[in-house]
């Protein structure tokens, strides 16, 4: 008893209130700032998709989706009012640099390295519309598929290639020391739900890499939601989780970034990357011109929004001088139904 006594004597009333009070408050401000973040992220899924709703669409449905004609009209039409800026287009591979079977950890002199990024669009069983009349030349069978993944598993095994994601290759140009003479880039366009079908179990059996470039407002967040053929945000979440796949931004909307102004294709790079960043919780650092459609408004755009590089549909490979010298206009090979895995990547 006397020690109770002791302990309510010294007991301060005033002061433990004074605590309590701290901590409720202290309580009510991180619950609020939780709310708040939680309600964000939804806020974010729905108003940015308004956001780009709101905005001229191009829907790439079976319908309109572009020919090959229309595609290399697209690319020259673009190329056009643009100084040509390299000489060297020839695609071959420098077998003289390879590391053999047993690669070492090495830096390859700059002038050595060649990035030779493909560009893939949908892999589908038949190359023609609903109609029959119309041929979709950017489109591939899943056996041409997998006798690419297959080619290129063999190539990675002899080291006669080094695969990577966008990323890597600006660590590698930051840190002065690629890994490779002969990078291989596998991208593809758009998002189309084939990807996911046929190109995650090919990743997981040949061990194969590549970037997938998206359409931010052609994202669902259910099946039953599906935009057209798109992948959902599950589908795009699986591919990132299995490591073989990295995101990259096509825009918010897919429309010609040269018929609109400075602001209005600010809005459509920069949101659909922060967009993509937010949704995914990942770094962004590269980006494609829409159907390859741009000019100098939209390289200074891509530049303003902290992207390190963008890709275009002008092909050829690109040296690592070219990374910092035209780092928003690097070129592509294009991969349609006539590409063969050998003509592509050597033999």
């Amino acid at each position: 008893m006397k020690l109770f006594s002791k302990f309510f004597d010294s007991f301060d009333i005033s002061a433990f209130f004074s605590w309590l009070m701290i901590m409720v408050a202290l309580f009510l401000i991180v619950n609020q700032w939780w709310i708040q973040g939680a309600a964000w992220d939804i806020e974010l899924k729905i108003d940015d998709k308004l956001k780009w709703e709101s905005m001229e669409v191009c829907t790439i449905t079976d319908e309109n989706e572009p020919t090959l004609e229309e595609e290399t009209h697209n690319a020259n039409a673009a190329a056009a009012p643009l100084v040509e800026k390299k000489a060297d287009k020839s695609l071959h591979f420098d077998d003289s640099y390879s590391l053999g079977p047993s690669p070492i950890k090495a830096c390859f002199p700059s002038h050595q390295v060649r990035i030779n990024a493909y560009m893939y669009h949908y892999v589908r069983e038949s190359h023609r519309d609903s109609s029959g009349s119309v041929v979709y030349g950017n489109s591939i069978t899943p056996e041409t598929a997998r006798a690419h993944y297959e080619h290129l598993s063999s190539l990675q095994s002899q080291n006669k290639i080094h695969l990577a994601f966008g990323s890597e290759i600006e660590e590698w140009e930051k840190a002065d020391c690629f890994p490779h003479s002969n990078i291989v880039m596998l991208t593809f366009d758009d998002g189309r739900w084939d990807n996911y079908h046929y190109l995650l179990p090919l990743a997981r059996e040949f061990n194969i890499k590549a970037n997938l470039w998206i359409i931010a407002n052609r994202i669902a967040f259910s099946v039953n939601e599906r935009i057209d053929s798109f992948m959902t945000f599950e589908e795009i979440r699986r591919m990132i989780d299995s490591g073989y796949f990295e995101i990259q931004s096509h825009s918010g909307t897919h429309t010609d970034l040269r018929q609109k102004s400075y602001e209005a294709q600010r809005l459509d790079i920069c949101e659909s990357t922060k967009y993509l960043e937010k949704l995914f919780d990942i770094k962004i650092n590269n980006f494609v011109y829409p159907m390859g459609l741009y000019n100098q408004t939209s390289m200074n755009v891509a530049r303003d929004c902290w992207l390190s590089y963008a890709f275009t549909t002008l092909e050829g490979n690109n040296s690592v001088s070219d990374l910092s010298v035209y780092p928003f206009e690097l070129s592509r090979w294009r991969v349609n139904r006539w590409s063969t895995a050998g003509d592509l990547y050597g033999r």
